[in-house]
């Protein structure tokens, strides 16, 4: 009964963030988050070289194209996709949030004058711990993570990543239950 009443609410998306944090906690395993075409094809590549336990989590709505297809990817290193000299916090967003995240910096910029820096981490496990905190370091010792997935249905990555790099995390639940394409949710959440 209780596996029927979580894929009404949650839908199959909750199957996925959990198959993520199971993989995360594998010991050896390696984990990507790829946020567009060009990074998945990298992920399945780099995968496919891995010795190990891998794991791929892809969403479900069509992104942009960030990367050219001449990018170089690394496990374990991020991505730096918007940033200045000016940035007054870092962004840390993955998969299907990050073209949401890249959106409301430029908003963020266009509207209050406030850059910020956005990071797409490419593997959730090794993460590039170093490279968060010098970027984040760069940009006002401030770090914002947008995620996919509702708090309650499982342990908040951002929160388990900010407490390894010993930052504070303060954060408020906005939840909401609701059916749909993530298109709609990102409208009804106004991310």
């Amino acid at each position: 009964m209780y596996y029927k009443i979580l894929r009404y609410v949650y839908g199959i998306v909750y199957y996925v963030l959990r198959y993520l944090y199971i993989c995360r906690s594998l010991p050896g395993c390696t984990v990507f988050y790829p946020s567009d075409a060009v990074a998945t094809e990298r992920a399945v590549e780099l995968a496919a070289n891995t010795r190990g336990i891998t794991f791929i989590r892809l969403g479900r709505p069509a992104t942009p194209i960030f990367y050219n297809n001449g990018e170089k990817f690394e496990i374990g290193k991020a991505k730096i996709l918007r940033s200045s000299n000016k940035d007054q916090a870092l962004v840390i967003a993955a998969g299907v949030t990050l073209e949401q995240a890249i959106n409301a910096a430029m908003d963020l910029e266009s509207f209050s004058g406030i850059s910020v820096r956005v990071l797409d981490p490419f593997t959730i496990k090794p993460l590039d711990v170093v490279g968060i905190l010098e970027n984040a370091k760069e940009s006002g010792g401030k770090i914002l993570t947008v995620e996919d997935h509702y708090p309650e249905v499982i342990l908040d990555h951002g929160h388990i990543e900010c407490r390894r790099v010993d930052v504070h995390v303060a954060s408020e639940d906005h939840t909401r239950l609701l059916k749909g394409e993530p298109v709609h949710k990102y409208q009804s959440f106004r991310i």
